[in-house]
């Protein structure tokens, strides 16, 4: 059996950084999507025809205590990446 596919937002970030870590350890093929990288998500999605068993959407906009309390800009921000 192959290894199962995970595709993972926000990878560069502290909760993705650490859940593909994890999952790499766990045996799972993960694949990271970072705008900070370069890989933007949604240019992703629209061209790519693979295929994963789980998303971990970890993408957020940063800093993340900032735009929960303060900045209320950032809040359709986020749900637009969700």
């Amino acid at each position: 059996m192959s290894a199962r596919r995970i595709l993972v937002t926000g990878a560069a970030g502290f909760v993705g950084r650490h859940m593909i870590r994890r999952l790499r350890s766990d045996g799972w093929n993960v694949v990271g999507i970072d705008i900070t990288t370069g890989s933007d998500f949604i240019n992703f999605a629209h061209s790519s025809t693979r295929k994963f068993d789980l998303v971990v959407h970890a993408a957020a906009q940063a800093p993340h205590r900032k735009a929960i309390d303060t900045v209320l800009a950032a809040f359709p921000y986020n749900v637009h990446l969700d």
